[in-house]
């Protein structure tokens, strides 16, 4: 049995490195490229199935390559190279502190990680290649980092657009997501989470020109001025403010607006309205600064997926920097797992160092977890608090995940509640991307995350082939698109 995994691990490396044959890589990336992006001319469900058949098709042709190219090395006889032998299992322990260090051009670890040292990290990636017994990990994760079998090992260079994705915003369908969480499949969820949407208003802000207001404060009050909810205008001039509760729907009477440029007014609700448009005397200036932070599932259920996920969110942040010159780009990626594994949390602290953003980005690895639901709770937290985001920015937190928080526990709920509004009122939009795994639960809880905090909910769908089954979200009609072309569209849209 040891020389039967010897074997397919040296076969499986082989096809790591070995090249296709000569104009199949550019014939594959081809038929890609002519994929159709855009299904909004078509029937939904007949295009859908077209772009499943043509994704999977693509994926084949790439398979079918790699393995006829590591078949003629392997079999034909071809010496296997010292580098063709390098994987991620192989790093060292020094060149993995190199990777953090500060003295290196690494990212220093970001408030929340004292359990979690850099000595610690180092030794957590600088593992020995899974023997035949602990080859497997949890949930279908190698042991101990190794890329898991059959996905491609992290030194594998992969384009990016090879994940499928679909967006849906319940605040631009605020009465259709309103039925379908009362839904009988939904409905049960409130009381798990104490989380009942009672009612939105959307407030519009604009200056005496009609010009859209950006990042101003938004406050939902009642008669003695309390603050019932809080909301920063979004690109569009747009909040969002939510009664989460019978007792605040009743007692909301008015709304206070503070522009950026410090211009204010208060305006009354009138009885039964939904929307709100206001006038300020200015606009202020735009934001130059876009805080853009990932949150980012690391269990070992996020094997299937995880290496894939990191050369997107390479792709979508270079692409969002290259696109916005004249804004400064303040990146910081995080990680979390469970309690009990080798760390909760491992943040990183906001940087204007893009590459050592991305290096942070490209070191982690999938492991841990054990039950279905995982420290979403400490992540958001950790998010929230231990972090100094910029006055003044587009502030927007992708979250990547396939697992509820821990919904049983009282504590975790009542901290989710606290944290939900608290995101809202600092302008901080939440945009989850939801990967495979996920339940009816966890579509719940993410999509009123998103809704109550201004941003809007994304989902990889089956349409690539990669990864494990996706739960086909309760929604209308949404166009299926390569996931780093979606990002980069949304985090440019809030851009403005």
């Amino acid at each position: 049995m040891k020389k039967k995994w010897k074997d397919m691990e040296q076969t499986l490396r082989a096809a790591e490195s070995a090249e296709p044959p000569a104009g199949q890589k550019e014939r594959i990336l081809a038929r890609a490229a002519a994929l159709p992006q855009d299904t909004a001319a078509a029937p939904a469900a007949s295009s859908r199935r077209r772009r499943t058949a043509y994704w999977k098709l693509a994926s084949a042709f790439a398979v079918f390559a790699v393995i006829l190219s590591a078949s003629v090395a392997h079999f034909g006889g071809k010496a296997m190279t010292n580098e063709a032998d390098i994987s991620l299992t192989d790093r060292t322990s020094g060149e993995l502190y190199a990777t953090y260090a500060d003295t290196t051009g690494g990212l220093p670890l970001a408030t929340g990680a004292v359990d979690y040292t850099k000595a610690e990290a180092c030794e957590s990636y600088a593992c020995d290649a899974p023997s035949e017994k602990d080859a497997m990990g949890m949930d279908g994760a190698a042991a101990e980092g190794g890329a898991p079998v059959g996905l491609p090992a992290q030194n594998q260079q992969l384009a990016a657009g090879l994940l499928t994705a679909g967006e849906w915003c319940d605040n631009d369908d605020f009465a259709f997501f309103q039925s379908v969480l009362n839904h009988n499949d939904w409905y049960p969820y409130q009381e798990v989470y104490s989380l009942s949407i009672h009612d939105r208003l959307a407030v519009t802000v604009s200056d005496g020109q009609g010009a859209p207001v950006q990042n101003a404060a938004v406050t939902l009050n009642d008669a003695q001025g309390s603050a019932l909810y809080s909301a920063v205008t979004d690109h569009a001039g747009r909040a969002y403010l939510f009664a989460l509760s019978e007792e605040a729907a009743q007692a909301a009477v008015s709304v206070a607006v503070s522009g950026p440029d410090g211009a204010s007014v208060t305006e009354s609700v009138p009885d039964g309205a939904d929307s709100l448009a206001v006038t300020l005397g200015s606009a202020g200036s735009k934001p130059q600064i876009l805080d853009l932070m990932f949150v980012i599932d690391s269990t070992g259920s996020m094997s299937d997926e995880l290496y894939y996920l990191q050369n997107e969110l390479n792709d979508v942040i270079q692409t969002v920097a290259a696109d916005h010159p004249e804004m400064q780009i303040r990146l910081s990626v995080n990680f979390y797992r469970d309690e009990g594994d080798a760390y909760v949390v491992l943040p990183f602290d906001f940087t204007d160092d893009i590459a050592a953003g991305l290096k942070a980005l490209a070191a982690q690895f999938a492991d841990g977890g054990g039950d279905y639901p995982e420290a979403v709770d400490s992540a958001l937290a950790n998010a929230l608090n231990g972090h100094d985001w910029s006055d003044g920015s587009v502030k927007l937190l992708y979250l990547v995940l396939d697992a509820p928080p821990h919904s049983e526990d009282e504590a975790v709920v009542s901290r989710i509640g606290e944290l939900i509004p608290a995101f809202a009122a600092e302008g901080i939009r939440v945009i989850p991307v939801a990967s495979s795994g996920v339940d009816t639960e966890t579509e719940f809880f993410l999509r009123n995350l998103a809704a109550l905090t201004g941003g809007t909910y994304t989902f990889l769908t089956n349409d690539s082939g990669i990864g494990g089954d996706h739960l086909e979200p309760t929604i209308g009609e949404y166009a299926v698109r390569p996931l780093n072309e979606l990002l980069i569209e949304i985090t440019n849209r809030y851009c403005g």
